[in-house]
């Protein structure tokens, strides 16, 4: 959860910006969604690989042995963080929007969903299946704000492959 505040320190210093060049300059407001998207593509992405590799390991370090078995359960929830990223920064593009009614239905929605999958998969995963049903939600939510975002003509949001080709490159 502390790396979340990453995402929101990124929204809210963009939001006005955002808000900004929404309503006057739309191809800037494109322009600046792609770069945002991009920059948190390439924050959360190593984040939630890096997550996964090392969870095991965090754990053992700050918990010792008797709770490994939180490693897999680490693992999950840095992938919610990734998710969480571009799910928020695609909830407040709805919003800038002024869909906030959509906004308002996802939301309740992925709540009804987070409580049945916590039913279900808490039983008979423990606290594996919290992480779980807490990924799997907030990987619904992004991909119903993608869903929205997309169909949205006024968003118009360009993956920015090629760039993120070129990241990966000087990455590796």
């Amino acid at each position: 959860e502390t790396l979340i505040v990453i995402s929101s320190s990124i929204f809210g210093s963009f939001f006005p910006l955002l808000s900004h060049a929404f309503k006057e300059a739309p191809t800037a407001f494109r322009q600046l969604v792609s770069q945002a998207f991009l920059g948190l593509l390439l924050i959360g992405m190593p984040i939630a690989l890096a997550g996964s590799l090392v969870s095991r390991d965090v754990i053992l370090l700050f918990f010792g042995p008797k709770f490994a078995a939180a490693g897999l359960t680490l693992a999950i929830l840095c992938w919610h963080t990734f998710f969480s990223f571009l799910a928020g920064l695609l909830a407040n593009i709805l919003i800038i929007c002024g869909r906030q009614t959509v906004d308002m239905v996802i939301s309740f929605f992925l709540v009804l969903l987070n409580i049945s999958l916590n039913f279900y998969l808490i039983p008979r995963y423990s606290f594996h299946g919290a992480a779980l049903a807490t990924a799997l939600t907030e990987l619904v939510g992004m991909s119903a704000y993608f869903i929205f975002t997309l169909r949205d003509p006024r968003i118009k949001i360009s993956f920015p492959l090629k760039e993120l080709a070129l990241a990966s490159k000087v990455n590796l």
